[in-house]
């Protein structure tokens, strides 16, 4: 997606919070949402509490709410938790620069246990509810080239295997959310752009190629001050839906 169609996005009229609340939405999350409280020129432009800490995994978030979320249902009321999580889980910073955490499914498995874990603790409250959201593409390379990496196009076979692993974590959270019918909005739609690429000259037919445009990044990971607001948008509106009632 280009810029333009960005701000397409933004020009939209969001969904109010209009009805009786029925939850106070809570998003739970790493560095992304800081990135994303950024855009806010008033932090009552957001309806949700926003819990994060940067470089948390799926582990951290866990043991972080089996800590304090008792607490934050006593304060709150009941809760509308939005898990968005998982970054941290498939790479590993060391130092200035990130890479795969394991090449195989490993660190899949081991994220979604602990999401498991988070969606058992969320059922010890009846009246509270979770949905997990799922985690857009995002590049190892791009990341090391911004720290200063000597050679970052070293990263571009880890980078495609990044790829594959977010596809599936995400296809692992959809199946989580699927078990209490609801659902993630899809940020990973707003990173693809499109192209035309011809596939043969005497037919002239052509494919349709798709590719991540990470230039919507700050830095490979975290989103540009635009794309930030169109996530924001996007979480804030299904908030909206899910936790007012007409």
């Amino acid at each position: 997606m280009s810029e333009n169609k960005l701000r397409k996005t933004l020009n939209k009229p969001p969904i109010p919070a209009t009805g009786t609340k029925t939850h106070t939405p809570a998003v739970l999350t790493d560095s992304k949402g800081k990135w994303l409280l950024k855009t806010l020129a008033h932090k009552s432009e957001s309806t949700a509490k926003w819990w994060y800490k940067s470089g948390d995994t799926c582990k951290d978030g866990y043991k972080w709410l089996k800590s304090n979320f008792k607490s934050k249902v006593k304060k709150l009321g009941d809760i509308w938790l939005y898990v968005w999580l998982g970054t941290c889980d498939l790479t590993t910073k060391n130092k200035k620069y990130i890479a795969l955490t394991h090449e195989d499914d490993r660190a899949i498995e081991y994220a979604v246990d602990y999401l498991g874990k988070i969606k058992d603790l969320i059922r010890e409250h009846p009246k509270c509810r979770v949905t997990f959201l799922e985690i857009p593409v995002y590049s190892i390379q791009e990341w090391n080239e911004k720290a200063g990496h000597k050679s970052p196009k070293d990263f571009e076979d880890q980078d495609t295997k990044l790829e594959q692993q977010v596809y599936k974590l995400n296809a692992k959270i959809r199946e989580l959310n699927k078990d209490t019918n609801v659902f993630s909005p899809l940020f990973g739609t707003d990173l693809v752009k499109t192209s035309k690429t011809v596939k043969n000259k005497k037919t002239r037919k052509s494919l349709i190629r798709k590719t991540n445009n990470f230039k919507l990044y700050k830095d490979g990971i975290h989103p540009s001050p635009l794309l930030a607001q169109v996530w924001l948008r996007k979480i804030t509106d299904h908030a909206n839906k899910d936790c007012w009632k007409k």
